[in-house]
């Protein structure tokens, strides 16, 4: 589907859709965006941009893979900044970017589609995937899931779903997730966030041990 909507540029939060996250717009475009989002249906495209360092990017300094997300509160901090919870839709894709004093585009939706594999190799790895994150979260101890988080998580047979939950509650840079957002095949997603999941598990057993030989030498 089609759209065209004001755009919300995000410094280094990748909204997945089929999740809700809270996001921090300060910046006068940002907030004219979500002014026009208020007014019409709360409709908004979130994009990343390439540069977090960057306070006015440009259209062709945003990634084109974003999410369209639905605005469902406001709230003006004592700063005047606007934390905002949005709830992710659907991946889209910019087909151009309109002039205006704000930024706009015309977007295209991308509906969750089949994956590319076998049922029977894709439920595989969505056991897999959830194996995985469980080890990642007993390594892992600055990431707290409550209890409705890891259930949500377990009880997942959607393998794009699986996906963008897992991404979610990681603590991977703005480029993996982005990477996650930008793969429209769920199993090829579902591999991908597989493969940061191992990367990040050998480097925190390698870790571990460096620390056990440290302390064994004390």
């Amino acid at each position: 589907m089609e759209w065209e909507l004001p755009v919300v540029a995000l410094r280094t939060v990748v909204v997945l859709p089929r999740n809700y996250d809270n996001v921090e717009v300060g910046r006068p475009k940002s907030k004219r965006a979500l002014e026009e989002a208020q007014a019409a249906d709360n409709r908004v495209l979130l994009l990343v941009q390439k540069e977090p360092r960057t306070d006015d990017p440009e259209a062709d300094e945003l990634h084109s893979v974003g999410t369209l997300g639905i605005v469902k509160q406001v709230i003006r901090l004592p700063d005047d900044t606007l934390q905002v919870l949005v709830e992710g839709k659907e991946r889209a894709i910019v087909e151009e970017f309109l002039p205006g004093n704000t930024l706009r585009a015309r977007i295209r939706t991308i509906p969750e589609g089949a994956s590319s594999r076998p049922d029977t190799d894709t439920q595989a790895l969505v056991e897999e995937v959830k194996r995985s994150f469980s080890e990642y979260v007993s390594h892992n101890k600055n990431l707290r899931l409550d209890s409705f988080h890891i259930e949500d998580l377990r009880s997942q047979k959607e393998p794009g779903i699986l996906a963008d939950k897992v991404a979610k509650y990681s603590s991977w840079e703005v480029a993996d997730k982005q990477a996650v957002l930008e793969e429209m095949d769920p199993a090829e997603r579902l591999e991908l966030v597989l493969s940061f999941l191992a990367r990040d598990i050998e480097r925190m057993d390698t870790e571990k041990q460096i620390n056990a030989r440290v302390k064994a030498q004390m």
